[in-house]
Formats: C-alpha cells, structure tokens, sequence
C-alpha cells in the first residue's frame, strides 16, 4: 500500500544517523512507539470481542473474555519462565501467521503471501543482523544460548525460502488478471514486499521491527477496527479510536510496571525494557491472534457473503433459501480465498 512506501522511504534516508545510536536508546524508542501505537491497538480487542460474544452470552460478555485473555496471556509469560526457547521459536511462528495475515490472498495463493508479509519482519533482521538479533534472543531465552552463527545458520535458508514466497507474490500480482481496482492494489502490494526488505537491510533490527509493528502493522489494525467498527467520520472515528484504547492501554502499562520485578530481577534499565516489550507482545499475540480468527470468520459468514448474494437477488425470493444456503456452503472456501482470511 502506499502508506508502507511512505514509512519506508524517510525511515531508509535517515538510515545512517539511526544506525548510530545506541542500543539502549533504540530500546527506548521500541518501547515508545508500542506503547503509543503498538498497544493502543491491541487495547481495541474488547470491541471485538463484544462484536462477537455480546448477542451470544449476554452482559456477563466482559467476565469471560476478560478471563480468558488473561488467562492465555499467563501462560505465555510463564512459558517464558520455564521453556524460554520453545516460548521464542513460538512467538516468532506465531508472529508470522499474524502479520502475514494483514494481506488478503488474491489470486496468488495464500499461505504464499502469509509467508512473504509475515516472514519479512521475523526472517530478514535475522539475515541481515545476526549478531544483534542473537543478543535481543538471548535476552529473551537466555537458555536458547543462541550465536550470531547459529541464528545465520537458520536465517539463511528462512531467507532463500522467503525470497522464493516473495518472488512468487510479486510476479503473480504483477500478471493475474484482475479488475481495475484489484489490480492497482496488487501492484502496491508487489511493490510493498521489495520495500519492507530495503527497510529491514538497512535499519537495526530493533528500529526496523518497532517500524513495521508500530507503523505498518499497527497502524493498518488501528483503520480497520475504526472502519468497522467506528463512526462514519474521519475525525470522529480518530477521537473515537482514542477514548476506546486508552483504558485499556494504562491498564496494560500497570500490569507491565508490576510484572518487571518478576520478569527481569537482574537486568539493567535497557535490558528490562527490552525483555518486557517482547514478552509482553508475546503474551499479548495469543489472544490477540484467536479473537481476531474467530472476527473474521464471523465476518465472512454473516456480513460479507449474505451481502454478496444479496446483491445477486438470491434472497428476493424465499423460495430461493435453500438453493442460497448449499450456495454459500460451496462458494465459502473461494469467498475465503479471495477475500484472504
């Protein structure tokens, strides 16, 4: 899209001065950006949620998703505690499907596409940076005892495969037939993918990864929940958004404060900050990642395809329900497909 081009492009100019500062003031500025986008975004997820379980279970909605947020948030974070490197190796699978699932499948396959979206901010930092993304690793699972050789060593053939995903996208946006519209989003989408490996080439691993999560991935969660779930107006919809995400945004940032004495006894201010910002996203991915499954598919089962076939007059007629439901039995899997969930 057109709004990754316009973060990578001033990010890559200002490469060389960001390049030079140090780690513990990159660790601030990852810290920065989630706590003002990176939170805030998932901060929305009770919206969601009441989208989906208010009609279903009533008021008492609240308790149970509040209860079973927490509850999946927990045990990341003892995870962490008790099997570190099998709780980064998920993290980092998990961070994958989740953000290549930002981009709608198309024509070009897409598990293809979640794998050339999604890899680029997990695979490329650490391909191009292996020894700083070893030490953010060790800080994270201190028992992975991971190298700069041992994280090259699997980097590079996640690289070669991710090239592969990414030159297969490209190439199949680029020559698909599609209508007017689609085609001009395929192109920005081809163009995207050259982008985020220019911006992960020359940014650290931290600031390139605080980019893309606070910037991109965050920022195009933030307009999505806005347009379907906000008011009809621009402005309206950002003060909205604001009011909807800052209760639970101060309440995260509480729970982080009280969990840093337990999470990083020993480390210093840079070091904690650092380990509390990923196992914190950690912890968060998970239920983030299941509500956002099961909103999808609730979309794409009781708004986007009734509105579909409505607009073909298959419900004009009442006689025509059954035919509409084998229908819509058949056609799910290609609606999902070309919708991308």
């Amino acid at each position: 899209m057109p709004g990754v081009i316009l973060v990578v492009l001033p990010l890559v100019a200002a490469a060389p001065w960001l390049q030079d500062l140090p780690p513990g003031a990159q660790a601030i500025v990852l810290l920065a950006g989630v706590l003002i986008l990176g939170v805030p975004h998932g901060a929305l997820d009770h919206l969601v949620a009441r989208s989906l379980l208010a009609t279903r279970i009533g008021r008492w909605w609240p308790l149970y998703f509040g209860l079973a947020y927490l509850m999946l948030a927990g045990a990341v974070l003892w995870g962490w505690r008790i099997a570190a490197p099998f709780t980064l190796a998920g993290f980092l699978a998990l961070s994958i499907l989740h953000f290549g699932s930002d981009r709608r499948a198309g024509a070009c396959g897409r598990w293809l596409k979640v794998a050339a979206h999604g890899g680029a901010p997990v695979v490329l930092p650490c391909f191009f940076y292996p020894e700083p993304t070893a030490i953010i690793f060790r800080l994270l699972a201190p028992t992975a005892q991971l190298d700069a050789t041992a994280v090259l060593a699997i980097a590079r053939p996640a690289a070669f495969l991710w090239s592969f995903a990414a030159l297969y996208v490209i190439v199949r946006s680029l020559v698909e037939p599609s209508p007017s519209g689609a085609r001009s989003t395929a192109v920005w989408h081809a163009i995207e993918l050259p982008a985020l490996a220019w911006l992960f080439a020359f940014l650290p691993p931290l600031l390139g990864f605080g980019a893309y999560f606070c910037l991109i991935h965050s920022v195009q969660h933030l307009t999505e929940i806005g347009r379907h779930l906000g008011p009809a107006q621009s402005l309206n919809r950002l003060r909205w958004l604001v009011r909807q995400a800052l209760p639970l945004t101060a309440t995260t940032i509480v729970l982080g404060l009280l969990v840093a004495p337990w999470a990083a006894p020993s480390l210093t201010l840079d070091e904690t900050f650092l380990r509390l910002t990923f196992w914190g996203l950690a912890a968060l991915t998970v239920p983030h990642m299941l509500l956002l499954f099961f909103w999808n598919r609730y979309r794409i089962r009781n708004i986007e395809e009734p509105q579909q076939h409505h607009g073909d007059g298959a419900h004009e007629n009442p006689g025509h329900r059954n035919r509409f439901d084998r229908r819509t039995r058949a056609d799910r899997r290609q609606h999902r497909l070309r919708v991308g969930l």
